[in-house]
């Protein structure tokens, strides 16, 4: 199937077309839902990998995933139309979108009758340079593959999805090549993203870097993210902030190669229980460990401890520490 679908170029165009003339057509029509995947040119694609989970309203996944496959015909057919996510998945590519959602009594949440997934190859040379926008905002994955092989963003990146519930974001494998962020990064809102492992060549941060998002007037962080990785990062210019990712447990091996950061605020993430080693952080103007109901005040500053040691302003360093007392 690669190989057939290589021979279309190395962005092609698969169009899952849901039969009916709007969104309740298709809910009450023989409770079914019909996708057909074509090329850009129209033509059928079987053997196309369409994975279905069927969710609750925290998009857990309440039942063994099934998978099929497009037919000869290049159609899929979901009978009894529940609660559910729909993922097209192939090797080597990402898609726009990368994901759609049913949560409640009309399908997607979208105000279309046709959904279109753009295949975009990720395993492409580096070799774009610099996406010269100001400030780049990211609320979908049609919005994430225009980067794919940019190796630097020259201002300001958002990447936040709560925007388009239908549309989610579930990987960013489309940044695999970024090296450098001249402005600020923020990672904010993203309900199903589980991992940002592809920033992992990600070296600069020249302004401020938040992953998750504060919660004053309401929390929308990255409820599903359980995994950073940042093993390339080296300097971030202004203040680091992981505020409220609920399911991520540890910050091992995130961040070992960074040197410098202004301010390190780690707050709301009420599963953490490791905040990593941040061996080779040598400047750091202040440390704030806060409100994350998991993690023992001791283990915090014994951390905090250790990460100023090796700084080279270490009498000047103001910290933080108030999570939960633990016992002995």
């Amino acid at each position: 199937m690669l190989k057939q679908l290589l021979l279309l170029g190395s962005a092609i165009l698969l169009i899952v077309t849901i039969t009916g003339c709007n969104w309740s057509d298709i809910i009450y029509a023989e409770d079914e839902f019909i996708g057909t995947v074509v090329s850009e040119d129209g033509t059928a694609l079987p053997g196309i990998t369409v994975e279905i989970n069927h969710i609750d309203d925290d998009y857990n996944i309440v039942e063994t995933p099934e998978v099929m496959t497009t037919d000869s015909n290049g159609q899929f057919v979901i009978e009894h139309i529940t609660k559910m996510t729909i993922t097209p998945k192939l090797d080597g590519y990402i898609f726009s979108p990368q994901s759609i959602v049913r949560k409640d009594n009309t399908i997607f949440e979208a105000d279309s009758a046709a959904v279109t997934f753009t295949a975009h190859a990720i395993d492409t040379p580096c070799g774009k340079g610099v996406f010269e926008e100001e400030n780049v905002h990211i609320h979908d994955s049609e919005d994430l593959a225009r980067l794919i092989g940019y190796t630097e963003i020259s201002g300001d990146l958002v990447i936040e999805d709560y925007s388009k519930p239908y549309d989610t974001i579930i990987s960013l494998d489309a940044l695999s090549c970024l090296k450098k962020i001249g402005g600020s990064l923020e990672i904010i809102g993203n309900q199903r993203l589980e991992d940002i492992t592809g920033l992992s060549s990600l070296e600069s941060v020249g302004g401020d870097m938040l992953i998750g998002d504060v919660c004053y007037a309401g929390c929308f962080g990255n409820e599903k993210l359980s995994n950073i990785k940042f093993s390339s990062l080296v300097s971030v210019g202004g203040s680091l902030r992981i505020w409220n990712n609920i399911e991520l447990t540890s910050l091992g091996g995130t961040f070992d190669a960074l040197e410098s950061v202004d301010l390190l605020n780690i707050m709301w993430c009420h599963s953490l229980t490791e905040l990593g080693s941040f061996n080779n952080l040598t400047s750091v103007s202040s440390i704030n460990v806060n409100d994350n109901d998991s993690l023992c005040n001791d283990v915090a500053q014994t951390w905090a401890d250790q990460v100023t040691s090796h700084c080279n302003n270490t009498d000047s360093i103001l910290v933080t520490i108030d999570n939960i007392e633990c016992a002995d």
